[in-house]
């Protein structure tokens, strides 16, 4: 687990780095692709080898160094003082046992307490995406739209238009996106560029991550960065179908559809909402005004980065560097 935390750490900070250093510099999918990484090295149980690169050559091996400290007098290594009586060393010996028992307990403790907090923080996500299911239900008109391949509705008092469900993903409209014919088909698009990307599944896979993962803050940065980019994605994905004559257009629908969020969308909902802050707001529509396309230059660049961080965090310190 140790391992897995460090690595990925370290991984998660360096794709925080590449974002901002390439921000516009490359394919929107391609940055939003970039975070596959982070999952499979959160939800990689092992290190595929041992390398001299590895991030963890740079880590003390705590674990020995608390076998260490922690062993039985008895399997140390000797000691130059011999005046220790027979009667003390015997003493030690039957002590030893208690202390690994110790040991033993301590770390059961603490890994029941990550599986508590796992199987918590996975109630909590189940129980807020029935909820807002639950709510869809309720408030759902069926709305005829021949041009989308799955089932579309109409409800009120969403903040924004939504795809929702893993397996049999469904669109919900708001009363505001349904209005007008160029609104609505711009709209379409884009819960469609979700849909066609699976995102509904990627969603599921952050929240694993985020439920296993559910005391460490730099898992809860990356999930929240990765939604942020997969509506970049989705946008450039919308655009692509549409056409380069739709960009504004499109972004002109976007500023006026798009609630400005008080307070951060919640983290735990599977749902690919369109709620978004000022800033991530600004930084959606000037990313569609500019159409910035990916340079060789920089795209070497994500690819020789990536490389180089794989290889110093799914993989395991050298035999005999610790």
């Amino acid at each position: 687990m140790l391992e897995i935390l460090i690595s990925s750490t370290v991984l998660i900070l360096a794709l925080t780095a590449l974002r901002f250093l390439l921000r516009g510099k490359i394919n929107p999918r391609l940055q939003y692709a970039l975070w596959l990484l982070a999952a499979l090295r959160l939800l990689l149980p092992v290190s595929l080898v041992r390398s001299p690169v590895s991030v963890m050559n740079a880590v003390p091996d705590v674990p020995a160094a608390m076998q260490r400290l922690t062993a039985p007098e008895n399997r140390r290594a000797p000691q130059t003082d011999n005046t220790q009586s027979p009667a003390q060393t015997a003493s030690e010996t039957e002590t030893a046992p208690a202390k690994a028992q110790t040991q033993l307990t301590g770390s059961t403790i603490l890994k029941l307490i990550w599986l508590t907090g796992a199987a918590a923080m996975a109630l909590v996500v189940l129980a807020q995406n029935l909820r807002f299911l639950r709510r869809l239900r309720k408030i759902r008109q069926p709305f005829a739209c021949m041009e989308s391949p799955v089932s579309v509705w109409l409800a009120s008092g969403l903040p924004s238009p939504c795809l929702v469900g893993l397996f049999r993903p469904e669109i919900y409209l708001t009363p505001e996106a349904a209005a007008e014919p160029d609104t609505r088909c711009f709209v379409l698009r884009h819960e469609l560029a979700h849909f066609h990307a699976k995102d509904q599944l990627w969603s599921l896979l952050r929240l694993i991550c985020q439920c296993l993962y559910w005391f460490d803050p730099i898992v809860w940065l990356a999930a929240m960065l990765s939604r942020r980019d997969c509506e970049l994605a989705c946008d450039e994905g919308a655009l692509k179908r549409l056409g380069e004559t739709e960009r504004i257009p499109y972004g002109q629908t976007l500023l006026r559809l798009i609630p400005v969020a008080r307070r951060p969308e919640s983290p735990m909902l599977s749902a690919t909402t369109m709620t978004a802050g000022k800033k991530e707001l600004k930084d959606r529509i000037t990313r569609i005004a500019e159409n910035r396309r990916t340079v060789g230059l920089a795209l070497l660049a994500v690819v020789a980065a990536a490389a180089l961080v794989c290889a110093v965090t799914f993989t395991g310190a050298k035999k005999g560097s610790q």
